[in-house]
């Protein structure tokens, strides 16, 4: 979980470790097990480290971007204006995108105003991604199983 929370704070995607968790997970509790402790885990540990980034961005940062950008660029404010007007699919849009979603928060948190709701999707969005890669890792785990010839246990009791 400590793992999990630092990665995605310090902007990597928490692609690989939900995988690994649902490879690591179903190796001890089985396919279901691990899938449901991948993804509770997973997903916590991204949300928790999601609003921990939003909140470093948004009291840190904040005023200080906000100031050079409208000496400098409309860029800012047009994103925020876009964002208010159409938060779900803009959010969706991101969320489901190739940017980590670390880089997603922090960016949120440089905004003003921006709706709860697109906080509400964000996280809807973010546990469908993670339970699907938990949900692959767990596939791999038991097709490691199989190549191993490890039809009846898991693969910690043939490692073990």
């Amino acid at each position: 979980f400590v793992v999990h929370f630092v990665w995605v704070l310090i902007f990597l995607p928490p692609t690989w470790l939900t995988l690994a968790g649902g490879i690591i997970y179903s190796s001890i509790y089985g396919f279901w097990g691990g899938f449901a402790c991948a993804t509770i885990l997973g997903t916590a540990a991204t949300i928790l480290s999601g609003t921990t980034s939003y909140l470093i961005s948004s009291k840190l940062f904040s005023q200080c971007l906000q100031n050079w950008c409208k000496k400098r660029c409309n860029l800012l404010l047009a994103f925020e204006a876009i964002l208010k007007q159409q938060g779900y699919q803009l959010s969706l849009m991101l969320r489901l995108s190739a940017i980590p979603s670390s880089v997603l928060n922090y960016g949120f948190g440089l905004l003003n105003g921006v709706p709860f709701s697109v906080f509400i999707f964000g996280f809807l969005t973010t546990l469908f991604v993670l339970a699907f890669y938990a949900y692959i890792g767990c596939s791999l785990s038991s097709i490691v199983d199989l190549l191993l010839g490890n039809f009846g246990g898991s693969l910690a009791e043939t490692i073990v």
